[in-house]
């Protein structure tokens, strides 16, 4: 009977993994534990109440509200009642059980044997400071917001005639459905506003931002809208190469394009390169990470591959002629929001590059292979439908603009076939920063691209001109449609009665006079006095829907 005995506290170890509370000094004591177990929860799992299944083929038991789990780990015992005795919620599995056939599956789940009575002596270091021990840990790199839900799940305890639900915690995104019409090759994408957004409403309950009045543009030329404040999700259209506007509705020809993090261009691919390739780029960063170009053999980036990457603001050039990755780096990191120059050399298993000017920096691909075969398309600005990217320590695309790119002597022209090279492409606007480089904004004043190659200046309140140089006393502002007067929210003083006065002088038959609202989003409660069609009208919503008057 001790032999027995013996062979089943064995076989215990086996098979439990403990989760010890750790003490606060390293001495021997009895330790109370959760158990896990090899298998599944289901069919034969032990747990008298809750199972969750965790990873490596391993479950644990758990007890419901009310209820605390025995050290035996899967009985449960029920809170502010007389604890039963170890002898009473032990489990001692019969001979019979023991001899359970499996040998005609492979993957059955295994018996968990347990000993009446048993207990464990552990020694304990004390725990690092400020550290918790914890069972289960999820990590997601996710920037939308988690929240957990119960998925349920049916599993047997040990009385076989009795079946309880189980719970197993799962992570959704709280991330909203995306409602914009993009057109038929557009695509509409969630993003999650950037830390500096600011909201220039103010508070949601419509209260004070400032004691006084400031003036403002939408610096993209088209409806005032507030910007969201941080942690706000922000929809827009991702439109292909040759279209923009809010929705895809416009005809748009990119001639310097901006990438903006999500998007990139595919030319054919490279042709007369496989043994000699020289590339000559100029390009302005937005961002430390991204793949400026990549072009490879497959399109899951198997076999041989180029690629040129920002990674931690330093250009990377990684190369595989078939027999292993060289890589050459730059010594100097690229200069953010300037343009940079980049040439790229290659022959055979030798490269190197050189960033503004600065000295070379010279590599070499591994093995005795010395060839690339380019069958995928050139894709610039991003990875396109390249899959594999766990080869490149960067998987996001280029945000910034790019203005020159020059392959074995032949340069590329950006737009469309047949007016430019580009086969395909997704995300990708007009780059603006040559246009407002000429146009320095004097006071405060934001640079804005009216089409073309022009630009003008945006100016702050108190400052008029081409460049906002001439301080103005205004009196009676003149509004262009795309400026706007911020004053403080109306917030608790007009719940129930309210009275506009307003005298105009209207330049045009349609446009926003006034806008107050409880949220920044546009929903909620608000008021909105507006020309439509050259008629007044007036809409309000109190809660349940818009009213309009006109």
């Amino acid at each position: 009977m001790a032999e027995l005995q013996i062979s089943r506290f064995v076989v215990l170890l086996a098979h439990l993994m403990v989760v010890l509370v750790l003490a606060q000094n390293p001495i021997e004591e009895k330790t109370t534990f959760e158990a896990a177990f090899q298998g599944r929860c289901g069919h034969g799992s032990p747990c008298e109440q809750l199972c969750y299944e965790l990873h490596d083929g391993m479950y644990e038991c758990d007890c419901k509200d009310g209820y605390i789990l025995h050290k035996n780990g899967y009985s449960c015992a029920e809170l502010n009642s007389t604890s039963p005795s170890t002898g009473e919620l032990g489990e001692l599995v019969e001979n019979d059980e023991l001899t359970k056939e499996t040998d005609d599956d492979e993957d059955a789940v295994e018996d968990i044997l347990y000993m009446r009575g048993a207990s464990f002596t552990i020694h304990l270091d004390p725990p690092p400071e400020n550290s918790t021990t914890n069972s289960t840990k999820i990590t997601e790199e996710t920037s939308a917001p988690l929240d957990r839900v119960e998925i349920r799940a049916t599993s047997q305890g040990p009385n076989l005639e009795q079946k309880l639900p189980s719970t197993m915690e799962s992570i959704v995104s709280t991330e909203p459905a995306c409602s914009l019409d993009c057109g038929p090759a557009g695509n509409c994408y969630i993003e999650q506003s950037r830390g500096d957004d600011v909201d220039l409403i103010g508070d949601d309950d419509g209260g004070d931002v400032s004691d006084d009045a400031s003036m403002a543009m939408d610096l993209e030329g088209n409806d005032v809208t507030p910007r969201r404040k941080q942690g706000s999700f922000r929809q827009r259209c991702q439109c292909p190469l040759g279209r923009g506007g809010d929705r895809c509705q416009l005809e748009a020809e990119v001639r310097s394009p901006r990438f903006t993090g999500s998007g990139w261009l595919a030319f054919p691919a490279l042709k007369a390169a496989y043994k000699h390739v020289q590339l000559e780029l100029e390009f302005r960063p937005e961002a430390w990470d991204g793949i400026l170009l990549l072009a490879g053999e497959r399109d899951d980036l198997q076999g041989d591959f180029m690629a040129l990457i920002l990674h931690h603001g330093f250009i990377e050039f990684r190369f595989d002629c078939g027999s292993g990755v060289g890589t050459v780096r730059s010594t100097q990191t690229v200069r953010l929001n300037e343009w940079n120059t980049l040439t790229v050399y290659r022959h055979r298993w030798d490269a190197w590059i050189q960033l503004n000017q600065e000295k070379r920096v010279e590599g070499r691909s591994k093995g005795l292979f010395a060839r690339i075969t380019f069958r995928e398309p050139l894709f610039v600005g991003g990875p396109g439908n390249t899959t594999g990217l766990e080869r490149l320590p960067v998987r996001t695309g280029f945000k910034g603009c790019v203005r020159h790119l020059e392959a074995n002597e032949h340069r590329y022209r950006f737009p469309l076939a047949p007016q430019g090279d580009a086969a395909n492409g997704f995300d990708v606007e007009e780059c603006t920063a040559d246009r407002c480089s000429k146009v320095p904004c004097s006071h405060g004043g934001k640079c804005l691209t009216t089409g073309g190659d022009t630009a003008v200046c945006l100016c702050p309140l108190g400052y008029t001109g081409d460049l906002c140089e001439t301080r103005v006393d205004l009196q009676v502002p003149s509004f262009n449609g795309s400026s706007y007067l911020r004053y403080p929210g109306l917030a608790d003083t007009s719940l129930s009665w309210l009275e506009l006065a307003v005298t105009l002088k209207p330049t045009a038959a349609d446009g926003v006079i006034l806008y107050n609202g409880h949220h920044s989003d546009a929903t909620g409660d608000f008021i909105a006095l507006y020309l439509s069609s050259g008629h007044v009208q007036f809409t309000f919503d109190l809660g349940t829907g818009p009213a309009s008057l006109r």
